[in-house]
């Protein structure tokens, strides 16, 4: 250990030495499976805590003493206590990556800015001088002789758990390759407000012509989970239709003669095209295990990988040739000769990322071969295309902006609506993920669809709070439900409102936030800049919510407009928005 300074491992070799005050960048080899990169920090462990997007995400707490067990906690309401069993970054998750040291009035931002060939997991431990050493352990076999790259920032003062603290780190990144410009406007899927798989041609195309004349800012509508019907998909135990999985495409003539899609996918696509709209579909790369494609092939597949909450699914293992040959036949399918422009890809991230995810072919590693299987569907999406990364629980990694647009940030919207302490740990997660590592520069957070929610019997004032959520950290691009027959029309005007304002992409503070607090209260004030700049108030206490305005401002959902140095109050679960007067 040199004083004063730290140092950078690979293998048990030197490769860097980092002074005071100053930042590095190292490429690191590849090599074989569970290379460490070991970064030796010259402090006591007892003087160190850490900061990891993972403690926020899966227990609620930013901050963890570097002796203690960071698997204690509150556990999220979502994931509960699914996480505790693994160490850091081994979860089947993408987590903003960097993992940061405050110890001795120094800080340490410490993260890979590359993922090409291999997972970090992450690990700490004393060393014999009963200091501290950060791992990162890149795991996965590979025969690539491509390198990982870290970046390794350190200063000789204190910093506070603040968006500048990422600053580098996210430049760094940016060089390195991620990122896309967002894409304008919001898709309309036919998931949520209890629909669910319960879709047809007719309500699709009568909504797509709602749209057309009522929301001026929707560009895609999106055929979701469900569509491949009865027929190609196995039903559930409770008889409702089972997932449109890729086995849905194994024999296509299966999709013929379907009541509720009468023209088939292609025709559909075309209507949708028709009233100035692009289509999208809703993909899933895995198959029920029941399916003939599975049972016909088994050898096609993963044998080991399950996934915890859906068990009857089975995974594609890349590294056989006919299991890519059978991708590529379902991108032509669904892109080419169906005519889709955009694609919500649902349950994928596990086949490659779990830590039970396995190749019966050697020679690249489950990463690779992730990145094999995006390139192909970016490829048949096109670059002008929409491409939404789906449930995966808990992520938020930019290392999949390459090919992504958009991504969800938690579960479906109709169930965390009915269950407010989820809607608290979403809105507090966002946070993190927009206002302090800034994720949005990368690629635009999805909060899932804003629907008018009829099923969970949702309120005003909560439709006010979710809605000014949504605007205010920029998560709003995706809306839900048959909008064009809903009773209350108060609702679908909110709807129609949180639509007109979305602008995915735009830069988003929370002021006042202390994002070190342990305290599970998301903001309450969030500012969201841009091209169309807004104020959102959101009320998750049991007081009134007081904001005094430093300008003049229109309440979005109450229409009363405010002037400088007014007192703009909120009740208790509730929300509103302010807009200027301009617009």
């Amino acid at each position: 250990m040199i004083d004063g300074q730290a140092t950078m491992e690979v293998g048990g070799e030197l490769v860097a030495v980092l002074p005071n005050g100053s930042s590095t960048v190292v490429a690191v080899p590849s090599g074989q499976d569970g290379v460490v990169v070991a970064v030796n920090l010259k402090v006591p462990i007892a003087d160190a805590t850490l900061h990891h997007a993972g403690f926020v995400r899966t227990f609620n707490e930013p901050l963890r003493p570097a002796v203690g067990d960071w698997r204690t906690g509150t556990p999220s309401p979502l994931v509960g206590e699914l996480h505790l069993s693994m160490e850091l970054g081994e979860a089947p998750f993408g987590l903003y990556p960097p993992l940061v040291v405050f110890a001795q009035n120094q800080t340490w931002l410490i993260g890979p800015i590359s993922q090409n060939v291999r997972r970090v997991l992450w690990r700490w431990k004393e060393d014999p001088d009963g200091d501290l050493t950060v791992e990162a352990t890149l795991v996965g076999e590979s025969e690539s002789s491509v390198r990982e790259v870290f970046f390794i920032q350190h200063w000789d003062t204190p910093r506070e758990l603040t968006p500048d603290l990422f600053h580098e780190y996210n430049h760094a990144l940016g060089q390195a390759g991620c990122g896309r410009t967002p894409l304008p406007g919001v898709t309309w899927a036919t998931w949520n407000d209890g629909v669910f798989r319960d879709i047809d041609q007719e309500r699709i195309l009568r909504t797509a012509d709602f749209l057309r004349e009522e929301f001026t800012n929707v560009r895609w509508i999106q055929v979701d989970d469900g569509w491949a019907g009865p027929l190609a998909a196995v039903p559930n135990e409770d008889g409702t239709l089972g997932m449109s999985d890729f086995a849905c495409f194994y024999k296509l003539g299966k999709l013929e003669g379907d009541a509720r899609i009468p023209g088939g996918m292609k025709h559909l696509a075309d209507e949708i095209r028709a009233r100035g709209f692009r289509p999208m579909i809703w993909l899933t790369p895995s198959v029920d295990y029941r399916s003939e494609l599975f049972q016909d092939h088994p050898d096609w597949f993963q044998p080991d990988l399950r996934l915890h909450f859906v068990p009857e699914m089975r995974f594609l293992d890349l590294s056989v040739p006919e299991a890519r040959d059978y991708v590529q036949h379902v991108f032509r399918t669904a892109f080419g000769e169906w005519g889709y422009g955009g694609c919500k890809l649902d349950f994928w991230s596990m086949g490659f990322e779990q830590p039970d995810a396995t190749s019966r072919l050697k020679g690249k590693s489950s990463v690779e071969w992730e990145r094999w299987f995006l390139d192909e569907l970016r490829s048949a999406v096109g670059e002008d295309g929409l491409l939404l990364h789906c449930i995966d629980l808990p992520f938020g990694t930019p290392f999949r902006s390459r090919w992504f647009d958009n991504f969800r940030l938690y579960a479906d919207s109709e169930g965390i609506c009915a269950h407010p302490e989820m809607m608290k740990e979403q809105a507090r997660w966002t946070a993190y993920l927009t206002a302090l590592y800034g994720v949005q520069r990368f690629w635009t957070p999805n909060a899932d669809g804003y629907g008018t929610f009829p099923h969970i019997g949702m309120p005003a004032n909560t439709h006010r709070l979710w809605g000014a959520f949504l605007l205010g950290s920029g998560s709003v691009t995706e809306l839900a439900g048959w909008l064009a027959e809903v009773p209350d029309r108060e609702a679908v005007e909110r709807v129609r409102l949180v639509a007109e304002w979305a602008s995915p992409g735009a830069p988003v503070s929370v002021p006042g936030y202390d994002f070190a607090e342990g305290s599970l209260d998301p903001p309450a004030h969030w500012v969201r800049g841009g091209a169309a700049p807004l104020v959102a108030l959101t009320n998750w206490g049991a007081e009134p919510l007081r904001h005094m305005v430093g300008s003049a401002f229109r309440g979005l959902f109450s229409g009363r407009t405010y002037t400088q140095g007014e007192i703009v109050e909120v009740p208790a679960g509730d929300g509103e928005v302010l807009v200027p007067l301009d617009r």
